[in-house]
């Protein structure tokens, strides 16, 4: 491990708390516009929540790089590389989702509360790999 790992400048560690808070404000919003749509593609439309899980998470995604790539990251460069990378470590999210989705409609939760706990895992694990592999320094 870096010495820079074992004992941050304030710098970094503010840096760091920033981008967190940022990253879980929008991950707040994205995650409700997720649950939006899973709420009204389930309970009004009537879809089954297996099949509207990648529906909705695919609009929190979208809405997510955006947002942070702006506002939690300040990155305008290589565009179309970051967004394939956060895509990527977005449809982990979406795996991890839809596997405590399945346990919870298993353990008889209704299909938003089965849903809620995976948005949690999924935003916790994304951001540790966002910060580093999306928007992080990009090698050719």
């Amino acid at each position: 491990m870096g010495l820079h790992l074992l004992h941050p400048s304030p710098g970094r560690v503010a840096l760091l708390v920033r981008q967190a808070a940022s990253y879980g404000a929008i991950g707040v919003l994205s995650a409700g516009l997720d649950a939006a749509l899973f709420q009204l593609l389930t309970a009004a439309l009537g879809w089954r929540p297996w099949l509207t899980n990648p529906v909705s998470v695919h609009l929190g995604i979208l809405t997510s790089f955006l947002l942070n790539r702006r506002f939690t990251f300040a990155r305008r460069d290589r565009t179309a590389r970051r967004l394939l990378r956060f895509y990527a470590v977005g449809l982990l999210g979406l795996a991890l989702s839809q596997v405590v989705l399945w346990a919870g409609l298993a353990l008889g939760l209704a299909p938003l509360a089965a849903k809620l706990p995976g948005i949690c895992l999924a935003a916790a694990v994304q951001f540790g790999i966002n910060r580093r592999v999306t928007f992080g320094p990009l090698h050719e």
